[in-house]
């Protein structure tokens, strides 16, 4: 088996026998095969000094026999190269990636603990009739804020965070995020207090950040779901699946409640950093 980067027409090759998602164009593509047959990816994301491992897929009956190794290998290789010393991987830990789990701490290239948070899921159709049709004045949706805003809201937040010693989202860049599904709410002086972030397809949206800056601010966190939820009502099925992180015991209460009580745990959210 070898492992390599994967050129333009690789991809198109290893796209029609391996699950390649979607990604950036900024994105690097390793692969590993054996022989002609393509046995692995992984998808690197790079953003400016940092970089995230998106992405990682090893054909099963190839799996616990080196082939995710030598694909690692060749990842961090090519990092060292161009002088990076860590990869980020944030995955969501579930029954269909333990696997995922279980390989990157085979990988055992840092030490570094994981930051874990529980990952939520719920029907749309089950939040109550009586929770739609509200539609807050203070609320405006991402495609109409302007850079600037946006910028500005990111260095309070993240002074905020570093302040309360609270786990940081993981923000990035503005069109990450589906800006028809996600909002941000004003106060009277026209300064964005809280956000709430999706990105994903119309029936398997996932809540990728909600929080407000202001700490305990539960009318700030309702007014975003209720915005989002309206939203989404006027677009999505009923039995569409939202998925999000619990950032917090006061969230997490407040959607249960919202939800009708039907929110349900699916997994765990992992962010782990390996230093090499």
């Amino acid at each position: 088996m070898n492992a390599f980067v994967i050129n333009n027409k690789l991809k198109r090759i290893y796209t029609e026998q391996l699950p390649i998602p979607v990604q950036k164009d900024s994105d690097m593509f390793f692969g590993v095969q054996d022989e002609d047959i393509p046995v692995g990816v992984a998808a690197i994301r790079a953003e400016g000094s940092s970089f995230f491992l998106t992405y990682i897929f090893i054909r099963e009956e190839y799996r616990h026999r080196g082939a995710g190794t030598l694909l690692m290998d060749s990842v961090k290789s090519l990092l060292r190269e161009i002088g990076a010393d860590s990869l980020e991987a944030t995955y969501t830990l579930n029954d269909s990636t333990a696997i995922l789990h279980d390989f990157l701490e085979e990988m055992q290239m840092g030490d570094e603990p994981g930051c874990e948070m529980p990952v939520m899921e719920f029907r749309l159709g089950d939040i109550p009739d009586s929770y739609r049709g509200k539609s807050p004045k203070n609320i405006i949706s991402l495609q109409e804020l302007s850079n600037t805003a946006w910028g500005k809201y990111m260095t309070e937040y993240q002074k905020y965070r570093d302040e309360t010693s609270e786990p940081m989202p993981d923000f990035r860049e503005k069109d990450y995020y589906d800006p028809g599904l996600s909002f941000v709410c004003l106060d009277d002086q026209h300064k964005i207090t809280g956000s709430i972030l999706f990105s994903g397809t119309d029936n398997d949206r996932t809540l990728e950040h909600l929080a407000c800056i202001q700490p305990n601010s539960t009318s700030v966190i309702r007014a975003l779901i209720f915005a989002a939820i309206n939203k989404a009502d006027s677009f999505m099925d009923k039995d569409a699946l939202i998925k999000f992180c619990a950032f917090d015991s006061k969230t997490l209460s407040l959607a249960d409640t919202i939800c009708g009580g039907r929110v349900r745990q699916i997994g765990v959210s992992m962010t782990q950093i390996f230093e090499f």
